[in-house]
């Protein structure tokens, strides 16, 4: 795994356990504050057009707006929100990566 520094929207990347490409972004938004479908744009964009990802994963410690969730489920980003990472910490399990 490596972190890159000029990430165009891509703050880690990787690869699984099977071998995959894996992109991740993580946002820490104060609040009740939601991720923007700019940012979700911005992400699905540079992982699957330009970094040719096959795992497009983004974690936020917060909500996802309506459009930026429609945004990731038509280009098959994987969101992980701010209930998904207190369930997790809480020992449920998180989705799988598919």
């Amino acid at each position: 795994m490596w972190i890159t520094r000029t990430d165009r929207g891509i703050a880690i990347t990787a690869r699984t356990a099977d071998g995959r490409s894996l992109a991740v972004q993580c946002k820490n938004r104060a609040g009740r504050s939601t991720v923007p479908s700019a940012d979700m744009q911005k992400f699905a964009g540079t992982a699957r057009a330009i970094g040719r990802m096959d795992v497009a994963l983004f974690v936020a410690a917060c909500n996802f707006s309506h459009e930026a969730q429609a945004i990731a489920d038509l280009s098959g980003v994987i969101t992980v929100n701010r209930d998904a990472l207190e369930a997790g910490s809480a020992g449920a399990r998180l989705k799988t990566l598919r």
